[in-house]
């Protein structure tokens, strides 16, 4: 099994580092004025740093589609796909609160739900 893509400070017991994506970022830099800034808060030593592989692009690009042509609107976006997609094929589990959209494009990926 490979580590958690998820929120920082929720990393479960004995699973290693957590990982984050360029992708997964974006939704927490808008209260930092810097790069530094955010990299002070999230050590490259706490968190493995991945890009995302051309592979995870390509099952993105398929699982959107999908999406879209089952009449998904365009609230969920692609870079969501690219977070699953990538944890899918790198073996990581996923922590989400939207295990229902994850489940039906990303079968075989490990979800952690909060609450669940």
């Amino acid at each position: 099994m490979g580590g958690l893509v998820g929120e920082p400070d929720c990393r479960g017991p004995g699973r290693g580092p957590g990982g984050d994506q360029p992708a997964h970022l974006r939704r927490g830099v808008g209260g930092y004025r810097s790069a530094e800034e955010l990299d002070d808060l999230l050590p490259a030593s706490d968190y493995e740093r991945e890009p995302l592989p051309f592979r995870a692009g390509f099952a993105a690009g398929k699982a959107y589609l999908r999406y879209r042509q089952s009449g998904g609107g365009k609230r969920s976006p692609m870079p969501d796909f690219y977070i699953g997609a990538h944890a899918a094929l790198a073996g990581y589990q996923l922590l989400t609160r939207d295990a229902s959209r994850y489940r039906t494009y990303f079968p075989k990926l490990e979800l952690i739900v909060p609450g669940a």
